[in-house]
């Protein structure tokens, strides 16, 4: 019962938003791009000191430079994208990724995007159980690109059959949870 009620919810929810994933992450470059900067200042300060005024140095010197300064501007373009990872589009929305998964899948989606679901044996009406669902990391980048700005919320919860204290509690955990892991 709670697996339909999530893929219920997921498809009425964000299943119709395009998804985005962050690129960008990757091995930092750090050591590479410091140890390219130095050698550019390297072959730099030889040139100032004259190391390059034999007949053809010059040309060498400029491929040299040229191909060190190439190096050293991708490498801290790859660090400057590695430490702000942007948000690209994969071309599919939520509800096709989620379609197309598995049960197991399913739940290491929910897992990855730190989505977090609350479940009551009984809820508001007793024949019926309650739930509560945080959309965790799916929120926060739908934030990031305003996405859920019509709406102004902090966090995107979606509740069944339970009280209004019970979905404030389960938001006010969920912050709890998304505040103490930063």
């Amino acid at each position: 019962m709670l697996d339909a009620w999530v893929d219920q919810e997921i498809r009425g929810s964000v299943g119709r938003w395009d998804m985005y994933e962050r690129v960008g992450v990757g091995p930092s470059q750090a050591r590479e791009l410091q140890s390219a900067r130095a050698r550019l200042e390297r072959l730099e300060a030889d040139f100032l000191a004259g190391d390059y005024e034999g007949e053809g140095q010059e040309e060498s010197y400029k491929r040299l430079h040229k191909a060190l300064s190439g190096k050293v501007a991708l490498l801290a373009k790859q660090e400057e994208e590695r430490a702000n990872p942007a948000l690209k589009a994969t071309g599919k929305n939520y509800g096709e990724v989620w379609e197309a998964k598995d049960q197991e899948d399913r739940r290491e989606f929910l897992r990855t995007y730190q989505v977090k679901v609350w479940a009551w044996g009984k809820g508001t009406e007793e024949n019926d159980r309650g739930m509560v669902m945080d959309l965790g990391d799916i929120q926060t980048m739908a934030q990031e690109l305003g996405l859920a700005k019509k709406a102004k919320m902090t966090r995107l919860v979606i509740s069944h059959n339970v009280p209004e204290e019970y979905r404030w509690k389960a938001l006010a955990f969920a912050r709890s949870c998304f505040h103490g892991a930063s």
